[in-house]
């Protein structure tokens, strides 16, 4: 059966991203990736984040996929200079087995109902979503 939970264990999310079959992961220390999985920060040190949630779906102890998702801890004002009064939502993260659509829709659309639906952002989204094959 599946479900969705936003409590889990983290080393959970690190063995899932090790196993998936990919050119932009690396293997890297638990402690190193817990730190930039949970609050990220720029090359000037800034935290990028000011909101980060993690939902995970398993079957039974199974891990089939997990989103991340939250908004950022800031933005872009209109003259280009950075604003901490300006946040973006985004999806970091949104990974799930082979063949379980199921379950990638499921993400997602926990990710969009905690986020809202932003116009703009369902758009790009399923258009980088077609572009993958994933719907």
């Amino acid at each position: 059966m599946l479900e969705m939970k936003d409590n889990f264990e983290i080393k959970d999310i690190y063995d899932y991203q090790l196993s998936l079959d990919t050119p932009y992961f690396f293997k890297v220390d638990f402690e190193f990736w817990k730190k930039s999985f949970e609050c990220d920060v720029d090359g000037e040190g800034r935290e990028l984040f000011k909101e980060l949630k993690v939902n995970a779906v398993y079957d039974n102890d199974e891990l089939l996929g997990f989103v991340q998702f939250g908004k950022t801890a800031f933005g872009f004002a209109e003259n280009g200079e950075i604003s901490s009064e300006i946040s973006y939502p985004v999806i970091r993260n949104l990974y799930f087995k082979a063949g379980r659509d199921d379950v990638g829709k499921m993400l997602l659309d926990s990710a969009m109902k905690h986020l809202g639906a932003y116009e703009s952002m369902v758009y790009s989204l399923k258009k980088r979503i077609v572009y993958y094959g994933m719907v």
